[in-house]
């Protein structure tokens, strides 16, 4: 997984030639379903904003899931006082802010 990823990544900024096409259309062939990032990452249009904020892992537990500085106490006491923290549920979920982050710049564009 982090192999392909890594080379997602990396062809990404290449620039688009038969080449890059060619390797993104590897990479998708052997990407499941629900991994947005290397499908977005690889050129697929398809995905939906609504799937990427409705996703929740099928372990339960992973530790980028679980991942919320923001809800800790250090890190709370750095929240200016007033200051009101929306959707506290989701504040720094990596893998989550991760794909969204991808959504925005490769998707609604």
């Amino acid at each position: 997984m982090y192999a392909s990823k890594l080379t997602s990544t990396k062809v990404k900024v290449l620039p688009d030639n038969w080449w890059t096409r060619s390797i993104k259309k590897i990479e998708l062939m052997t990407t499941t379903r629900y991994n947005y990032v290397l499908r977005m990452l690889n050129g697929d249009k398809t995905v939906k904003l609504e799937d990427i904020e409705s996703f929740h892992s099928i372990l339960n537990y992973r530790w980028s899931d679980s991942f919320e500085p923001w809800r800790t106490g250090r890190w709370m006491l750095e929240v200016p006082f007033g200051y009101e923290l929306t959707n506290v549920q989701h504040i720094n979920q990596i893998d989550r802010d991760y794909a969204l982050k991808l959504y925005d710049e490769l998707i609604k564009k």
